[in-house]
């Protein structure tokens, strides 16, 4: 089974196009947040859906998992603990930092390697390839 995850913060966005950066959620109007927060939702969606749709050429069962946190790696191990997730692939670098025998270089990749449960398998990848893995 292949669950797509999608983790959100409810209290931070970027705005970086049109305010130059990153804002606390209390400090923006309201619309702009729900205008931002509703493009943010449709190309998600989109990507999702790409996903989704590529599991299911390949007759690889998914589903959509979504979970809102302030900080993604959090709230990918609080998906694994809560739904029991035994094995996971994501991203552990930019595509473009790719090279062989690399280690890890997100943030997010490192955090979820050290907290995500023992019981869950998780793969690395970069630039379509595995670089790391830590197994269950």
């Amino acid at each position: 089974m292949f669950i797509d995850l999608h983790s959100g913060s409810p209290t931070v966005v970027s705005l970086k196009k049109l305010l130059g950066g990153h804002h606390p959620v209390s400090s923006l109007d309201e619309r702009i947040v729900r205008d931002y927060r509703k493009a943010e939702g449709k190309i998600m969606n989109e990507t999702l859906e790409e996903y989704h749709s590529i599991c299911h050429g390949e007759g690889v069962q998914a589903q959509r998992v979504w979970i809102e946190m302030d900080d993604i790696g959090k709230g990918i191990v609080e998906l694994i603990s809560r739904d029991g997730i035994k094995e996971l692939v994501m991203g552990g670098a930019l595509d473009k930092h790719y090279k062989e025998k690399m280690s890890l270089r997100s943030k997010k990749a490192k955090y979820v390697c050290k907290r995500a449960p023992l019981s869950c398998r998780v793969l690395f990848i970069c630039n379509s390839r595995l670089i790391y893995t830590r197994f269950a």
